[in-house]
């Protein structure tokens, strides 16, 4: 096939995407529209296939009143964590690991809140920040495996303070941008939207993040992913 060719073949596909287009926003009602260009980004994300950097945190409940002295609980988590395996990075009164759960590497943070009581310093609070590259192709199984790791770690703090509570957790997808947050509604300077669905899931949009609370299971998962398509 000559150049001559090659350009003819070119310019009669760029021909047709136009005449689509132009038929798909003259006839098409919003809803295929929509679907249209969803599924184009759909396409485009599974031949990509980009890594959203996402964070799941657990936190407990308020530990103040168990009168948890720093030094006594900071050794035993350090003792549960190395029972299961993890290799620890101690950095101050925290705690950074590297692990594998299911087919997904998490980078881990178990950080200790404390204020002074008296003459002791006790421990009002644990989070557990646990990050990694999600693919988007393997997004919902990637959720699942951090959802896995957090109950792992979980346990092995309760298993030191057995009244704990972890009943807050988020989960953070970080994006480069939101546009829907650019243009007309950033000059309004609209930062952030929230979103509740189903009344069982809220959702927050951010300029780069998009961040869900409560319990992270297979339906949030999808519904994260399907918000990436559009927004990333």
């Amino acid at each position: 096939m000559g150049i001559s060719e090659i350009l003819i073949v070119i310019a009669t596909g760029i021909i047709i995407s136009f005449v689509v287009y132009v038929l798909v926003e003259l006839f098409a009602g919003p809803e295929l529209r929509f679907r249209i260009k969803y599924r184009k980004k759909w396409l485009s994300k599974i031949i990509r296939n980009p890594h959203i950097k996402t964070i799941l945190t657990t936190k407990t409940n308020d530990l103040t009143d168990e009168n948890l002295i720093l030094n006594e609980i900071k050794e035993s988590i350090k003792k549960e964590l190395k029972n299961e395996g993890f290799e620890l990075e101690p950095r101050g009164e925290d705690f950074k690991f590297n692990f594998e759960s299911g087919k997904t590497e998490i980078d881990a943070e178990v950080m200790l809140a404390f204020e002074p009581m008296g003459d002791k310093v006790i421990i009002s609070g644990i989070d557990a920040n646990l990050t990694a590259l999600c693919g988007y192709k393997e997004f919902v199984g990637h959720i699942l495996d951090l959802v896995t790791a957090a109950e792992k770690i979980e346990e092995c703090l309760r298993k030191v303070i057995k009244d704990a509570k972890f009943e807050k957790r988020s989960l953070v997808c970080e994006l480069k941008n939101i546009y829907e947050l650019t243009g007309v509604l950033s000059g309004l300077e609209l930062s952030s939207l929230a979103a509740k669905i189903e009344d069982k899931y809220s959702i927050d949009l951010f300029g780069d993040k998009i961040i869900a609370y409560g319990n992270i299971d297979q339906n949030v998962a999808s519904i994260l992913r399907k918000m990436i398509t559009v927004y990333l």
